[in-house]
């Protein structure tokens, strides 16, 4: 009887683990799971680079979009120099000329010494002290790479990111050039639209 039980308990001695297998599968296990986290940061990695890149693209057409709405409100433009769009507006005998786009505001801007966002000075200037130049009613501010609107005492923001907005003109057509860039990703977006001047 006695040889019966101790074969018993040999067999239960012989089913456990050993430290040596215990520590094969805790290294096994440690390696698997560090592969499994290579693959999710990556897979990571590529859905914030792709989220940010359908951010730059949607942010770059809506300000695309925002520019040739302005322009379309306005019946009668004209560019004067390639870094503004006019538009003039006849009321009664007075024909009232009126900034619609200024892609280079440097020389009427001035800066905010507490925010460091360059502004205009007045929403209403005064047409004896700068005729040529009307405040713009959207203006590209190329230092902090931001076109903003600009109407009624009030300024908002349109588009951030953004590296270019060009004009150029060939017979009665305003072609538009506006390039964002987020460097981030690496990534430049650029679109190309043009319009018809009247």
């Amino acid at each position: 009887m006695s040889s019966k039980f101790s074969a018993l308990r040999e067999k239960n001695n012989n089913t456990g683990f050993t430290l040596l297998e215990v520590m094969i599968s805790v290294a096994l296990f440690g390696l698997i799971m560090l592969y499994v986290s290579q693959i999710l940061n990556q897979e990571i990695r590529l859905y914030n680079n792709a989220s940010k890149q359908n951010n730059l693209q949607n942010n770059t057409r809506a300000a695309m979009m925002h520019i040739i709405d302005e322009l379309r409100f306005h019946h009668s433009k004209k560019i004067s120099d390639p870094s503004r769009v006019f538009g003039s507006e006849t009321v009664g005998e007075e024909t009232i000329q009126y900034c619609i786009i200024c892609t280079d505001p440097s020389n009427q801007m001035v800066i905010d010494p507490l925010t460091g966002i360059y502004s205009f000075p007045d929403d209403d200037p005064d047409p004896e002290i700068n005729p040529d130049y009307p405040t713009p009613i959207i203006y590209f501010d190329e230092i902090n790479q931001k076109l903003w609107y600009q109407k009624d005492n009030q300024k908002k923001l349109i588009a951030d990111k953004i590296q270019s907005l060009k004009f150029s003109r060939a017979t009665g057509i305003l072609t538009i050039n506006l390039e964002a860039e987020d460097l981030s990703i690496n990534k430049l977006f650029k679109l190309t639209t043009s319009i018809r001047l009247l």
